[in-house]
């Protein structure tokens, strides 16, 4: 029962870290109440708990609570342990510089990706950088795609067991049919693809590869929709997957070369990713 009540007592801590997470300025204890919905007693208790532990700060002069220092000591120290970082941060900036694109590095996290490093190019394309932090659905982000297409069909029938497909994009597979044939087609040209707004652009993310030929992350690249990056995407595609090679090397890892999973579905396995045009071409302009 004890272990029960301190599960429960540890949810709720991390409940009121996510709301001072989201308020921008803070908020006062009684607004902290009504959006946590704790009792007045518990409440106090949990957020001098944190205190002591830097994990929350009172600000006096407004009478505000927000996110203590602790967090950015403990995060230094998870990210630091991100080794896909070390080894990819060199080359993601001189892929921003040469290709002068914005660029992002993901991880698997359960079903979903996480962003751990992106370089902003946005002076240059328009196109903001992708937030550190930002998780996608494994099934539609581009890095997703890129990591699921070198596991082995048992690891994406794991990954995505309990996961519900939901379209939006031309890009985003709406069941596991599709999204077996958008996988075949990533490992077929190296990379993958992913709508990101409904002004037309996009991402293209490849993966990198760790000593056991194992998926450890991927980059990626966001683009414009039309102009510049369209009249170079052969040559953007060449820079990204070359750059995922790159980074697999320098971390003594090696590219993966098993075979293409099947997803269990009664739907067909068919998907044109782009309209009725193969999904890349080598040469030549390529709408996203």
């Amino acid at each position: 029962m004890a272990a029960v009540r301190g599960g429960q007592t540890f949810s709720k801590a991390i409940g009121v870290l996510r709301i001072l997470a989201e308020a921008e300025n803070g908020l006062t204890f009684t607004d902290l109440m009504v959006a946590s919905g704790q009792p007045k007693a518990t409440l106090h208790r949990l957020v001098q708990s944190m205190i002591e532990e830097r994990l929350v700060r009172y600000d006096g002069e407004d009478r505000r609570y927000r996110l203590g220092y602790g967090f950015l000591e403990l995060a230094g120290f998870a990210w630091s342990r991100l080794d896909i970082r070390v080894f990819s941060g060199d080359s993601l900036k001189t892929l921003s510089q040469s290709s002068g694109e914005s660029v992002f590095l993901e991880i698997l996290d359960g079903d979903a990706t996480i962003v751990v490093d992106a370089i902003d190019n946005r002076r240059q394309t328009g196109i903001p950088a992708v937030p550190i932090g930002r998780r996608s659905p494994a099934y539609s982000s581009a890095a997703g795609k890129a990591l699921l297409a070198a596991l082995d069909a048992a690891s994406v029938e794991e990954i995505l067991g309990g996961v519900r497909f939901e379209g939006g994009s031309r890009h985003r597979p709406t069941s596991r049919g599709e999204l077996s044939a958008q996988l075949a087609l990533v490992r077929r040209q190296g990379f993958a693809l992913e709508d990101t707004d409904d002004d037309g652009s996009c991402a293209i993310a490849a993966a990198i590869f760790d000593s056991r030929s194992r998926p450890a992350g991927a980059i990626g690249m966001l683009l414009p929709g039309t102009g510049r990056a369209h009249r170079s995407m052969a040559a953007l595609t060449r820079m990204l997957t070359a750059t995922a090679a790159e980074i697999t090397h320098n971390w003594g890892g090696r590219m993966s070369s098993s075979p293409s999973p099947t997803l269990h579905s009664s739907a067909p396995a068919v998907l044109e990713l782009v309209d009725s045009e193969p999904s890349w071409l080598p040469e030549g302009d390529v709408p996203c």
